[in-house]
């Protein structure tokens, strides 16, 4: 019942239509001692556009956006030049936690930069279509964004790993790592340093080869002792 209730949450975070209630409330907010042009669309709208563009193009976002202003849900829509100058102005920030302790997992994934199938291929040979590798750490209790990195091809999901663990030092918190086999690198252990870790060791791990890393080397240790190599 409680997994029911998610999916039906998780519809209801695609259409949040109270923010619209305080349309003018945001826009009198953001044009607060802007010089130039006012703001004609409240931020918030245009992040939800932002949600939207996963599954819509822009000229379908201007179409939901005037089927909403028929609805009577906003004042009037943006058009889709509008909307693509919004999105693409926009620099997200991930807030980190308030709590002093955070258990934090990192991994990552790819995905084709193309949309076409294999059709094009066929059709024009020799097309090689580039991969975007994205690499996120998250709280691993509450499942919340903490980092996320995003890069065409390339790029090593640890030493990804490294840069968000340091963020993490760096703004004070107490963490625990959890990760798989593609974080067992002295460069993730070094940045761990004493905090806690849960890192799977690679079957072929020795501690010949954990120079320059002395806790990668303990939990390498306690991994032959255990009798698993």
């Amino acid at each position: 019942m409680s997994y029911n209730e998610e999916l039906v949450v998780r519809g209801e975070f695609l259409l949040p239509i109270e923010m619209f209630d305080y349309w003018f409330e945001e826009l009198n907010e953001m044009n607060e001692g802007k010089k130039g042009k006012p703001y004609e669309f409240p931020q918030s709208s245009i992040k939800l556009q932002a949600v939207w563009h996963q599954w819509l193009d822009y000229r379908s976002l201007e179409g939901v956006a005037r089927a909403l202003e028929r609805l009577g849900l906003i004042p009037h829509h943006d058009d889709y030049t509008t909307i693509w100058h919004r999105i693409h102005d926009m620099k997200p920030k991930i807030k980190l936690p308030s709590y002093s302790k955070v258990e934090v997992g990192s991994d990552g994934t790819g995905f084709k930069t193309g949309s076409a199938g294999e059709y094009r291929t066929y059709v024009y040979g020799g097309i090689r279509r580039k991969y975007v590798k994205v690499t996120i750490t998250a709280d691993v209790r509450t499942k919340k964004l903490i980092a996320v990195d995003a890069k065409i091809e390339g790029g090593s999901e640890a030493k990804v790993a490294v840069k968000h663990i340091r963020l993490l030092k760096e703004n004070g918190l107490k963490l625990k790592f959890y990760g798989d086999g593609s974080y067992d690198t002295n460069e993730v252990f070094n940045s761990i340093c004493e905090a806690e870790s849960v890192v799977k060791i690679r079957k072929n791990a020795t501690t010949h080869r954990c120079r320059g890393s002395w806790r990668r080397r303990r939990e390498v240790r306690k991994y032959m002792n255990l009798g698993m190599a």
